[in-house]
């Protein structure tokens, strides 16, 4: 993952937030379960999976997307 990027785990009821270190790594402790996984950095198109976490689990590699342009340039030329 990239440095400061948005995490989100969904389980249920329970939901668990952090931000990524300067190395692009989080550390957290789950529950197993079935999670729905959320990341967003700036610059790259949101991440979302489901996933089944059981516990202990290793390292959850998530592929960031580079994002799709969204602003609009309108260039005019005078004849």
């Amino acid at each position: 993952m990239f440095a400061r990027a948005a995490v989100e785990l969904h389980c249920g009821a329970d939901i668990v937030n952090g931000i990524t270190d300067d190395d692009g790594n989080l550390s957290t402790m789950v529950r197993a379960g079935h999670y729905t996984v959320v990341v967003w950095a700036p610059g790259f198109a949101d991440f979302m999976a489901d996933e089944n976490l059981p516990a202990p689990q290793g390292a959850l590699v998530v592929p960031m997307k580079v994002a799709s342009a969204t602003d609009t340039v309108t260039v005019t030329a005078d004849n």
